[in-house]
Formats: C-alpha cells, sequence, structure tokens
C-alpha cells in the first residue's frame, strides 16, 4: 500500500471512529527514530488528547498555524510562503481528532501533488 492510500484509509478509518493501530502503523512505522513518537502522538490525537494533537502538529507541520473557531472546529494554514496560502480544517465532536484530520487533509493534499 503507498502511503497516500495508507493516509487515505487513515483518514476515513478516524473519521468513522474505526481506527486501529494498524493504520497509523501504515503511515507511521515505528522505528528507531522518532517515527515512532508520531505514530504515538497521532493515536493519541485520535483519542482526543490536545497535547497529543499539538505535538502532532508541531512535528509535522513546523511553521503552520493552527486554530480553533468553535469546539470541534479546528484549521491548520501554511503561512510560511509568502503569496501562498495552504489551508485545511476539520469537524469533528473531539476537537483532537479533527485537528488530526485536518493535519491527514493537508499530508494527502501533498502527496497528491508529487
Amino acid at each position: 500500500m503507498s502511503r497516500l492510500d495508507a493516509l487515505r484509509a487513515l483518514k476515513n478509518a478516524v473519521e468513522d471512529g474505526t481506527a486501529t493501530y494498524d493504520h497509523f502503523n501504515a503511515v507511521w512505522p515505528p522505528q528507531e527514530d522518532d517515527t515512532w513518537r508520531i505514530n504515538w502522538w497521532a493515536w493519541r490525537a485520535c483519542a482526543n488528547d490536545l497535547n497529543a494533537a499539538r505535538a502532532l502538529h508541531d512535528a509535522v507541520r513546523p511553521g503552520w498555524a493552527w486554530g480553533r473557531q468553535w469546539s470541534g472546529h479546528m484549521w491548520i494554514e501554511r503561512v510560511d510562503l509568502p503569496g501562498r496560502s495552504d489551508r485545511f480544517q476539520s469537524d469533528n465532536p473531539k476537537p483532537a481528532r479533527a485537528w488530526l484530520l485536518a493535519v491527514i487533509a493537508s499530508l494527502i493534499d501533498e502527496d497528491e501533488g508529487k
């Protein structure tokens, strides 16, 4: 399975509430480098841990802005390139899960552009 396919499967599983650790391992295989931390933060964000969602954001989208418009609406935006704005947002009753979904959407967009 390609990384793009794994990201899409993860996004669907997170949205459906059916995500398993295997979904996260397919995107971020646990290794001896910091990948295991990213995997763990994503897993915890899915369980609605806002600290983990923030750590994941900082690890995979450094320099990107983030915000919360209301309880379950999170957005992230690329602000480090002048004249370019990439914004991804998500709604979910669980704010950390919404943040995770916005991050996953940005990664899918990036991989589709390759």
